[in-house]
């Protein structure tokens, strides 16, 4: 009797540890995972506190759009997914940390190739970093913005600061990122 019951447990963690897989967002971008889970909680990078409001997901061309203006048009061109943003503090700080799901890998690929020629991006000086499958940082304008991709997803940090600290955030937030990409 006691064997079953060992055994029955031993099945049960087994079963949900698998579950707990599937519902990590997947390079492919294949799962129905929650892209929300990709954000860092606040504090993982310390000191940065998330929104109250929490992360906020966009489905469609027009709520991109709503969300942060003309910054979705070069998503927006390759059909995008799913997208979602969530803003930090850290004193009076603030990072605008974002994550694009495209269809596939490789159009987040041509994707991350194509960005450097957007008329958003393409007024910085951008420099390489090793973040996912490809990073590139620039420091202009007051601010650290990082963008990486790493299988289906695109995702960038902007923080409104120009110092070591900054430029140490907006890598954190990026690598966290990546990181829970399986």
């Amino acid at each position: 009797m006691r064997t079953l019951a060992l055994l029955t447990a031993a099945l049960a963690l087994a079963a949900l540890a698998a579950c707990s897989d599937e519902t990590k967002p997947r390079a492919d971008g294949s799962t129905g995972a929650d892209i929300a889970t990709l954000f860092p909680a606040s504090n993982a990078i310390s000191g940065w506190t998330a929104d109250a409001g929490g992360v906020k997901v966009y489905k469609t061309d027009a709520a991109a759009m709503g969300a942060v203006d003309g910054d979705a048009d070069p998503f927006m061109k390759l059909k995008f997914t799913q997208f979602a943003r969530l803003i930090y503090t850290n004193a009076s700080v603030t990072a605008d940390v974002r994550v694009w799901q495209m269809p596939d890998a490789a159009t987040c690929a041509t994707l991350f190739t194509s960005l450097a020629s957007d008329s958003l991006y393409k007024p910085f000086t951008w420099e390489d970093t090793s973040v996912g499958e490809g990073g590139k940082i620039a420091s202009a304008s007051g601010k650290y913005w990082v963008y990486a991709h790493k299988g289906a997803y695109e995702f960038e940090a902007k923080v409104q600061a120009a110092d070591e600290a900054a430029k140490t955030a907006s890598l954190g937030f990026v690598n966290y990122i990546a990181g829970k990409i399986q």
